[in-house]
């Protein structure tokens, strides 16, 4: 009885390991080197307050072979009123031709200014 209870457990520990195998694959490694930024778009942030106001958003992308951003998320941020125009431009960025996907992290930083 023992026996047959361990294998049925080994069996489907073994099929949840085959089932989410591909999740382990599919996961994209960190860029070894900062990827060379061949385009960037500019945010449409609102208009800061102050003019001692500093607004920093830290976007993560995962670039892609082509070097297109296929995911862009905020991954720190002075304040939540910037996360999406930082998030529209991070995703329009483009990077020089990858050997393979990465994900890298773009600071974006914005003074108060007049306009």
């Amino acid at each position: 009885m023992l026996s047959k209870q361990l294998s049925l457990i080994f069996m489907l520990s073994l099929l949840h390991a085959i089932a989410h195998s591909d999740e382990v694959k599919n996961e994209v490694p960190p860029c070894q080197a900062v990827p060379k930024i061949t385009h960037i778009e500019l945010p449409d942030y609102p208009r800061l307050k102050s003019k001692d106001q500093i607004m920093k958003v830290m976007i993560e992308v995962t670039i892609d072979t082509e070097g297109r951003v296929k995911e862009a998320k905020v991954i720190e941020s002075s304040d939540t009123r910037f996360d999406k125009p930082a998030l529209k431009a991070a995703r329009r960025y483009r990077f020089q031709p990858l050997d393979q996907a990465c994900k890298a992290k773009i600071p974006m930083e914005q003074r108060a200014a007049s306009r």
